[in-house]
């Protein structure tokens, strides 16, 4: 891959979030929504619908490019 990868804090125990240089990903595996801070409005890719800028709806994944 291209660089190191990072974890970046997380905003609940059930995401993940980590970051390589230039992308910013996100995994909510809870059962609600989560803002997901310093990231672009929209994401370049998600699994599913966002309902609003730097929202993750449960059981979904978004990339950011940054």
């Amino acid at each position: 891959g291209r660089g190191p990868l990072s974890w970046r804090p997380a905003p609940d125990p059930a995401t993940l979030v980590f970051e390589r240089p230039g992308l910013v990903c996100a995994v909510n595996c809870g059962d609600r929504p989560v803002r997901i801070d310093g990231v672009p409005a929209r994401p370049e890719l998600s699994s599913g619908p966002l309902p609003g800028p730097g929202v993750l709806p449960a059981d979904t994944a978004a990339w950011w490019v940054v």
